[in-house]
């Protein structure tokens, strides 16, 4: 098969990962796999690393800020939509140049390659990776006609039932089926027992902003503070932010010395390793690398109930929920899986071992695979 991979960013998201894995998979079963991107980006160094070929072919996004309703935005978006007819000629070239059989939409938030797909008569499979509204407060505008668009796939995939039980409703029903993410797990795989060292590092993993809640999670290990000494407390993600920037001013007018910024790096495993608890505070995550990061690295993961997380974590068996927004709650259940260490070693064992047989990226991949195979 040929197939062509269509990314609405460039940059090293947890979608272009998943993307990043799929397609190196499909290249050693043979297939010829090309890439495109929107622009130039971190991203290329992935791909050159896993020689996958590709393309910049510059398109713009259909997305719009949920608050931004403002005309100038819709005049941009309406040039944004002319400029797009450029893009999607010049990936049907693509396409004919490289007999592609099948073009896999990676993102919600682009469009152009979908439309080029039709346009060249071959099979397309759309990947809804996203909520928007819930997780990045964004949605589609609607100078684009996207039932139309989104319904010419032949297949769409869901990373997490959530995400089916929202876009079924939206979408023809028929053609979805649910495949959980996959993750690498033998990149993440490690041993370890919690509550081992003198202190107890818990961490919150992301990009720092409101949908991830670290500003709750910074709260939460105020409380803790007053009743257990020994934590060490990391926010691991990009901060240039006026979110940040709050959480910052909220620590040092609280005087709490024991949460430590870091920036966001490669290699994020020793991080993981080092950890004891990963909070996972996002208002809505659609599926949550970061909960299946955390398990196979035998950390114990507290998240909120809300989104893929609640799928992810079976409550007091594979690590623990807590009330979505409700700091007081989350603080709770640290101390208390704290004060119960051995439960909470059983907890991560069973976890680890769920996610590597359930969440890996060959076994995501093979369902992808069927799904080809099924449109050829």
């Amino acid at each position: 098969m040929n197939i062509l991979y269509t990314l609405a960013e460039s940059s090293i998201s947890g979608a272009n990962k998943s993307m990043c894995i799929l397609a190196e998979y499909m290249l050693k079963k043979n297939n010829n796999v090309i890439v495109i991107l929107p622009k130039h980006g971190d991203i290329e160094k992935e791909l050159n690393d896993r020689k996958i070929k590709y393309y910049i072919v510059k398109s713009y996004q259909w997305i719009r800020s949920l608050d931004d309703n403002t005309l100038i935005t819709t005049i941009k978006l309406f040039l944004k939509k002319v400029l797009n007819v450029v893009s999607i000629i010049k990936i049907k070239k693509i396409i004919k140049q490289n007999n592609i059989n099948i073009l896999h939409n990676n993102s919600s938030s682009s469009y152009v390659g979908v439309v080029a797909a039709k346009k060249s008569n071959i099979k397309i499979v759309w990947h809804f990776r996203e909520f928007l509204e819930e997780d990045h407060g964004l949605k589609i505008s609607n100078i684009f006609n996207h039932k139309k668009i989104i319904n010419s796939s032949d297949k769409m995939i869901a990373i997490s039932k959530c995400i089916y039980d929202k876009f079924s409703k939206i979408y023809d029903k028929n053609k979805m089926v649910l495949i959980y993410n996959g993750i690498n797990t033998q990149d993440f795989q490690y041993v370890k027992r919690l509550f081992n060292n003198e202190e107890i590092t818990i961490s919150i993993i992301g990009r720092v902003s409101e949908g991830k809640g670290q500003f709750e999670f910074v709260k939460a290990i105020d409380m803790v503070n007053k009743k257990i000494n020994n934590i060490n407390a990391q926010i691991i993600g990009y901060n240039d932010n006026e979110y940040a920037d709050k959480i910052r001013k909220y620590i040092e007018n609280k005087k709490i010395n024991n949460i430590n910024f870091i920036e966001p790096t490669k290699d994020i495993i020793k991080y993981y390793k080092n950890s004891d608890i990963i909070v996972v505070s996002s208002r809505c995550e659609a599926f949550g690398r970061v909960t299946i990061e955390g398990m196979l690295t035998s950390n114990l993961v507290i998240g909120a109930d809300t989104g893929g997380t609640k799928e992810l974590i079976d409550d007091k068996k594979t690590g623990l929920l807590y009330e979505s927004g409700n700091y007081v709650d989350l603080a709770d259940k640290i101390i208390y899986s704290i004060h119960n260490k051995e439960k909470m070693n059983g907890v991560v064992e069973k976890a680890r071992t769920n996610s590597i047989k359930n969440f890996n990226s060959e076994l995501n991949a093979k369902n992808i695979e069927k799904i080809y195979k099924s449109l050829c």
